[in-house]
């Protein structure tokens, strides 16, 4: 489904609106998604309940699409690419996919455990997760129409840099959390995650826009 909506959405967009476009997408995925995680306070996880819902929303998710008018893709024959070929054609975008993808699989499989792990209650998981998602949707279009008007390499490039800083901070006061006083605050710790995913979750989009731009 991701793969098909993002062809669709990269036909239909041009090197000078691309980035704006692919926020807009990604605002929605990331805004459902942080929507999604108070589902945990309704049903204990371990039912089947949930996994049901989970599936009748994907259901509906696809009447959009078997709806529309608008024809699919007029993509033309292509060839193969091989790994070698598309980093000859975008070098920073590849090896950006790369170490996105491992950091951030890892981010949204093991949040939850880390938080667990911390004795967070099922509510305070829900809106850890919540902060990271929506603070990803809501950094999207802003930082997406900066890479249309800039280099978009740069983009990247200062977004990493800022994830990185405000990741260290996060780890820190998690690490200091059981200590007296703000320093201790579960707070601190909400803020610097929300910081890292602002500047981390749009990278997605920015990786993605980048790539097709050499395409």
């Amino acid at each position: 489904m991701f793969t098909v909506a993002e062809s669709w959405l990269n036909d239909r967009s041009s090197n000078k609106n691309r980035g704006k476009v692919l926020s807009i997408y990604m605002i929605v995925l990331y805004g459902a998604m942080g929507v999604g995680m108070f589902f945990l306070n309704f049903s204990k996880p371990e039912n089947f309940q949930p996994f049901i819902l989970i599936s009748v929303i994907m259901s509906a998710a696809l009447i959009p699409i078997l709806l529309t008018k608008r024809k699919p893709p007029n993509f033309k024959k292509s060839k193969s690419m091989s790994l070698k070929e598309l980093y000859e054609c975008s070098p920073l975008g590849t090896v950006s996919a790369v170490f996105y993808g491992t950091s951030q699989s890892a981010l949204f499989t093991l949040l939850a455990v880390y938080a667990a792990s911390m004795n967070f209650s099922i509510f305070e998981i829900s809106l850890v997760t919540f902060l990271l998602a929506i603070s990803g949707a809501v950094s999207q279009y802003p930082i997406g129409n900066l890479s249309d008007r800039y280099d978009r390499r740069l983009v990247i490039i200062y977004s990493t840099f800022g994830a990185a800083l405000f990741a260290m901070f996060a780890i820190f006061s998690s690490s200091t959390m059981h200590l007296p006083g703000t320093l201790g605050s579960k707070f601190w710790f909400y803020i610097f995650l929300t910081l890292f995913a602002f500047c981390s979750l749009p990278m997605f989009s920015l990786i993605l826009a980048h790539t097709n731009d050499f395409i």
